[in-house]
């Protein structure tokens, strides 16, 4: 047999295995046991607080804006495009053409 061959019948086998045990954990999950993982450990009363029957939905935060929380300028949620928000700057021309490099060494 050749290395390769003997590596897809590793790779074969081992998949093979690991679905059979899947399929063995899924069937083995009957009505009577929880479907939720969370009860399948016990932490024997260890520390930490209890799960809240939901979460908290208040505001959190508090306390007063900072005073760098400045609104800004335009409206990012509205019907138009971001990109007409802000239109382009005016493009400039150069305020003169510049002069023409001459060679002063002649070709040749």
């Amino acid at each position: 047999m050749s290395g390769q061959f003997i590596a897809f019948l590793i790779t074969g086998l081992s998949h093979v295995g690991a679905a059979a045990v899947l399929l063995v954990m899924l069937f083995r999950l009957g009505n009577d046991r929880p479907q939720d993982s969370r009860g399948w450990w016990d932490d024997q009363g260890g520390p930490g607080k209890e799960r809240p029957d939901r979460p908290d939905r208040s505001p959190g935060g508090g306390g007063i804006p900072l005073p760098d929380a400045v609104q800004s300028t335009m409206r990012m949620r509205g019907p138009g495009r971001l990109a007409d928000a802000n239109p382009f700057p005016v493009r400039r021309s150069p305020a003169r053409e510049p002069a023409p490099q001459r060679d002063t060494e002649p070709a040749g």
